[in-house]
């Protein structure tokens, strides 16, 4: 957990408040809210999806996976009563990208608040089966609705892949899906393979966005797909 302080002039008498507080947790661990909280807003996201890996060992084969959902975002707002003392927080972990042949993402980590928020996690991007004509895989679908919270703004689904090749031209190329993006920022970019080479999916650049699909080209091994993001948990306290 990191945490830093804002002070603020609101006003200290009646019902103000006088400063404000943010505690920001990037890892689980327990909440415990600053003396004198009035009351708090919570924000926070599950783990984003993990890309699609593929393989082309062949020749003229080519391959591309699809990308990872991001994962939904939440916001709640609690009182000094509500939280109690304090409030267990677990941060999910972003998914996997995938690693064998025909080997999809996994799907993040559940975050959660205290018994209050879970906002739903990405899910993994499918995998790209190797080719010597054309064919396209599905990125990871965004999916239900978490509990808690009185706004919520789900992730993005992510990228579909498309890998194509051509035995009387003898030119390839494939296009791994995209990363969904999260309420926070984007998921992992789309890689390109137009020759006799391999690109691992891309991380995702935010927490709970998804992470970006491998591509390959040309007779290459086995690439992984990239890494959904991590959740969040970010509370702003008014003291």
């Amino acid at each position: 957990m990191s945490q830093f302080y804002v002070s603020s002039s609101g006003g200290g008498g009646g019902g103000g408040f006088t400063s404000v507080n943010v505690q920001v947790f990037t890892s689980s661990g327990t909440y415990t809210p600053t003396a004198g909280m009035k009351y708090c807003i919570v924000e926070m996201a599950s783990g984003g999806g993990g890309g699609g890996a593929c393989d082309a060992t062949v020749g003229l084969e080519v391959a591309a996976g699809g990308g990872g959902s991001g994962s939904q975002y939440a916001r709640g707002l609690f009182t000094a009563t509500t939280i109690g003392a304090s409030q267990p927080v677990t941060v999910g972990a972003g998914g996997l990208g995938g690693t064998g042949p025909l080997s999809n993402g996994s799907a993040g980590g559940l975050s959660i608040f205290g018994v209050f928020m879970a906002p739903v996690p990405g899910n993994g991007g499918f995998s790209g089966p190797a080719t010597t004509s054309f064919n396209a895989s599905a990125g990871g679908p965004t999916s239900g609705s978490g509990s808690g919270g009185f706004f919520t703004s789900s992730g993005a689904p992510g990228g579909a892949s498309f890998s194509v090749s051509s035995a009387v031209t003898g030119t390839y190329m494939s296009v791994s899906g995209c990363g969904g993006s999260s309420f926070f920022d984007s998921g992992g970019v789309a890689v390109v393979v137009n020759s006799a080479t391999g690109n691992f999916g891309s991380n995702a650049l935010s927490p709970g966005g998804g992470g970006g699909g491998a591509a390959a080209g040309g007779g290459n091994p086995i690439f992984t797909g990239g890494r959904g993001g991590p959740g969040i948990i970010i509370i702003t306290e008014y003291i």
